[in-house]
């Protein structure tokens, strides 16, 4: 999931913004459905969590720390998953 997407990041020449936030929108999807289907623990786990909240931080700066964007694409409960 992270190589292609850094695979198809790298091969834009200028990423605009909306492309990006589709890319961490998708990785936090991704983040997201991986935890639920294999429930990790462990250290593997806190890896996870700590991918999801670097994600997180970078989109929510990317949107000037804006919950809208959450609302809007359908993403409120990742949002609301990792802040409350």
């Amino acid at each position: 999931m992270f190589r292609n997407t850094s695979e198809r990041m790298a091969g834009e020449k200028y990423p605009i913004l909306s492309f990006a936030l589709a890319t961490y929108v998708e990785l936090l999807t991704g983040v997201a459905h991986f935890k639920r289907l294999n429930q990790p623990t462990g250290e593997f786990a806190a890896a996870l969590n700590a991918c999801e909240l670097k994600l997180a931080k970078y989109f929510t700066t990317s949107l000037n720390q804006s919950i809208y964007y959450y609302m809007a694409t359908g993403k409120a409960s990742v949002f609301l998953s990792l802040y409350v």
